[in-house]
């Protein structure tokens, strides 16, 4: 469409990197905005066990920019911690427009299974469709 921004957040460097040479090769960098955030223990608890679930260093999460219309949530890796996905929503929900679209992937696995659920408990005025891909795909789209 002639503009915006694509920011990814990546706890790994190497895969960073990847995906800048990846992003480069396209004639795509100009585009968007690689960012590495380590991982650490997080203010969003796991609600079988109340402990911190780790998730991305939120000092890079919160200099992201308001009116995300998209998240795509495909980390941290779901052998992390059941819940490695969920804080994704909490953490960016007051940043997100008001029609804002968030992509759960590998939504099929049993730890997204319970972040969507919390997510759907959590966030009520949200709509939840399944895609049918490799791993599963939940999309959630608010209403404004």
């Amino acid at each position: 469409l002639g503009g915006g921004e694509i920011i990814s957040i990546d706890h790994d460097p190497e895969f960073a990197d990847k995906t800048r040479k990846d992003l480069t090769r396209h004639d795509l960098a100009r585009w968007a905005d690689v960012r590495v955030a380590e991982r650490r223990s997080s203010a969003y608890l796991d609600d079988t066990t109340g402990q911190p679930v780790e998730w991305y260093d939120t000092d890079v999460v919160d200099s992201l920019p308001g009116d995300i219309d998209l998240v795509i949530v495909d980390g941290p890796p779901g052998s992390a911690h059941p819940f490695a996905r969920y804080p994704a929503l909490p953490a960016l929900a007051q940043r997100l427009s008001a029609n804002a679209t968030l992509v759960l992937d590998d939504a099929d696995r049993p730890g997204e299974q319970a972040t969507l659920a919390r997510w759907q408990h959590e966030f009520q005025g949200m709509a939840l469709v399944f895609e049918a891909t490799e791993k599963g795909a939940a999309v959630l789209t608010a209403s404004p």
